[in-house]
């Protein structure tokens, strides 16, 4: 895999950072995947060797040719340690005056702020802000460091889709037992990419497509769509994934098979 990126991306080498084994017995062993996403963090920062880097979530679908350009163009022009492209997703800074902090995916930050902190800071942890304690997500405490001026965002978002904790559903669900409510289509979301774009006949955790479709009437299955939060989430989802089947990412077998894929959940949820 690592070979065909490599192919695609001509302008520099293309480097595959590894966790030490003792931090592989430890995730596979707490199971918990924020544990796993922050020492990825860590030993991609350590092995940094530019002085900007980017945090690019897997469940998000740059648009825009020139996005990624003008982003780190911005943050250079600005001089700012941390450029954003959302709002941080938890309301709690913002009640607390603590409205400039900006959400970690596609997050371009210079390298020299964050070593300037120690490793655990960067984690997710509970800890004390303005006196009051808060559990704090990955990267956040050390924004809460960081003089305002140093933080800035683009106006608005643009240039891409986000589907949101797509990897953190996947592992809980690998950790589940019984009947699992899939209330944000995140499990089927996967199994459309991996009909869409493999063709190598592996054998993933993910149900069929088939089997997903049984969830939609038997509550019994292992995946389930039944509740009415469910319901209640489908437009959401509904439209991102038409917007990037709509998108120039995707060849026309591939926007098909997710088209034709997802309809029988359309005649359900409408």
């Amino acid at each position: 895999m690592l070979n065909e990126w490599t192919k695609d991306y001509p302008i520099s080498p293309v480097r595959m950072v590894t966790l030490s084994p003792l931090e592989i017995v430890f995730n596979r062993y707490h199971r918990n995947p924020f544990n796993n996403c922050w020492h990825q963090l860590i030993r991609g920062i350590e092995a940094l060797r530019t002085p900007y880097a980017l945090l690019h979530d897997v469940d998000l679908f740059i648009l825009e040719p020139d996005f990624l350009k003008k982003h780190y163009e911005a943050c250079v022009a600005q001089n700012v340690s941390l450029m954003g492209v959302s709002k941080v997703w938890d309301g709690w800074y913002e009640q607390r005056g603590l409205d400039h902090l900006v959400a970690t995916w596609e997050l371009m930050f210079k390298a020299d702020w964050a070593r300037s902190f120690q490793p655990w800071e960067h984690r997710g942890h509970r800890g004390i802000v303005a006196g009051q304690s808060h559990s704090f997500d990955m990267m956040l405490w050390p924004q809460c460091q960081t003089p305002p001026e140093q933080i800035s965002r683009h106006d608005r978002e643009w240039g891409f889709i986000h589907f949101n904790h797509v990897t953190s559903t996947y592992r809980r669900f690998q950790q589940s037992r019984g009947a699992y409510e899939d209330s944000y289509f995140r499990i089927l979301l996967m199994r459309l990419l991996i009909d869409a774009y493999d063709q190598s006949g592996w054998r993933y955790d993910i149900p069929s497509l088939e089997a997903l479709r049984k969830g939609l009437s038997d509550a019994s299955n292992r995946v389930t769509y039944l509740k009415e939060e469910t319901f209640q989430h489908y437009a959401e989802f509904r439209a991102k994934l038409q917007e990037l089947i709509s998108s120039k990412l995707l060849d026309e077998q591939k926007a098909t098979i997710l088209s034709e894929g997802i309809a029988p959940f359309d005649r359900v949820f409408g």
